[in-house]
């Protein structure tokens, strides 16, 4: 049995899935599997993923689609590794990847992430957007804020996550399961260093008018998440009308806002400063 399966969730994803299994193949230990889901795609992402002899590719394809997060709980039960971790179709794995994350999870993180590179689309040249470490305390208070967590960078202990049943069907589906993951208490890390190249193009999923038109943050499932999480962060749960996306300038919900800003002052060193720019950006400062 492997140690550590990196799970890809495929859709349509043909023009750069060949890419992200060969980087991931690199940075991959010995005791470790890839099994991408080809989620009944219409071109040749199958056939890629097929294309590679290397055994410790898996490939599991479906007869219907499933949507994404329902695609990784289908990861989720087709493996059994003591370790998970992730990696979106169509971007890059850093080659010391794996070997840093199992470190943070043996000093006792439940779920490590890492920093990303973003590249192609707007981005001419690769740019390191958001950088720095963050403690567990530090995701917690940040996740109130913005989301500081690239999906794509995820490794996790099995026994942290949620089985098959780890990821709601919503379009934030990663949000709603790391608030929910905080709130329960596990260590979720962030380190400073780029672990994947994020890749900018018109074909990805947050890029279509389909997922940009929803309105995420109006979901029961978020708002539930997140007022779980504020909760447990601050003492105070915020009201059900506290606005999840904009600037708070003009919010209501005095005493959970104040109780937030404590919270974001009581961080110190650099991940306080990177906690305090999206307090900042969110009118709290």
């Amino acid at each position: 049995m492997p140690r550590l399966s990196v799970l890809i969730p495929a859709w349509n994803a043909s023009a750069h899935l060949a890419s992200t299994i060969r980087t991931t193949l690199i940075a991959l230990p010995r005791d470790a599997e890839i099994v991408v889901y080809d989620d009944a795609s219409e071109d040749a992402t199958a056939a890629v993923a097929a294309s590679f002899s290397d055994r410790r590719v898996r490939v599991i394809v479906g007869d219907s689609q499933l949507g994404p997060a329902r695609g990784m709980n289908r990861l989720l039960g087709a493996t059994d590794s003591e370790y998970v971790a992730r990696i979106d179709a169509d971007d890059l794995c850093h080659p010391f990847r794996f070997a840093l994350q199992r470190r943070e999870i043996e000093r006792g993180a439940d779920v490590a992430f890492g920093t990303l590179l973003h590249f192609g689309g707007r981005y001419r040249y690769p740019r390191w957007l958001s950088r720095g470490r963050l403690g567990p305390q530090a995701v917690r208070v940040s996740l109130l804020l913005s989301n500081p967590l690239g999906h794509s960078t995820m490794f996790a202990r099995r026994s942290a996550l949620h089985g098959e049943q780890s990821y709601q069907d919503v379009p934030t589906e990663d949000y709603v399961l790391w608030t929910t993951l905080a709130a329960e208490g596990a260590r979720i890390v962030r380190s400073a260093a780029p672990l994947a190249s994020y890749r900018h193009h018109r074909g990805q999923l947050t890029a279509t008018a389909d997922w940009q038109q929803r309105r995420v943050h109006e979901d029961a499932a978020v708002r539930r998440a997140y007022s779980d999480l504020g909760a447990e962060v601050t003492g105070v749960r915020p009201s059900a009308e506290l606005p999840l996306r904009g600037a708070w300038t003009d919010a209501g919900d005095v005493e959970y806002l104040a109780a937030l800003r404590a919270a974001v002052d009581a961080l110190d060193g650099g991940e306080g400063r990177f906690v305090a720019e999206l307090a900042k950006g969110r009118g709290l400062r």
